[in-house]
């Protein structure tokens, strides 16, 4: 069994229009390890791991809404994320879209609480 505390495994999940926008790969990466240096500098004896990277076949619908419960309930092009995150054990799921608004300002994130 891992230990949960001190290791956070993410799920991350593309858009077509991100893939199409540029090099997910190494964005994504660059994500992880900049977050995780930011754990080291302030002292928090926590990691986030790579569970999983999955090219969905999800188009942005250009609100974060939207798109936050297309990728929890399975909306068109998300279907397997629910399936996915189970089976790659994966804490936290992000949606990388390259469009995004939240109440009809550019926004960065959206997240359930």
């Amino acid at each position: 069994m891992r230990d949960s505390s001190a290791h956070v495994r993410v799920m991350i999940v593309t858009s077509q229009d991100t893939r199409l926008a540029g090099n997910v790969g190494s964005d994504a990466q660059l994500m992880l390890d900049e977050t995780n240096e930011a754990f080291a500098n302030s002292g928090a004896p926590t990691r986030i791991v790579l569970a999983h990277r999955f090219d969905s076949n999800y188009w942005d619908s250009g609100v974060l809404e939207t798109d936050l419960d297309n990728l929890t309930f399975g909306g068109t092009g998300l279907t397997q994320g629910a399936s996915k995150r189970a089976t790659q054990d994966a804490d936290i799921v992000v949606l990388i879209v390259e469009n995004a608004t939240y109440l009809g300002s550019p926004a960065c994130g959206l997240a359930w609480r």
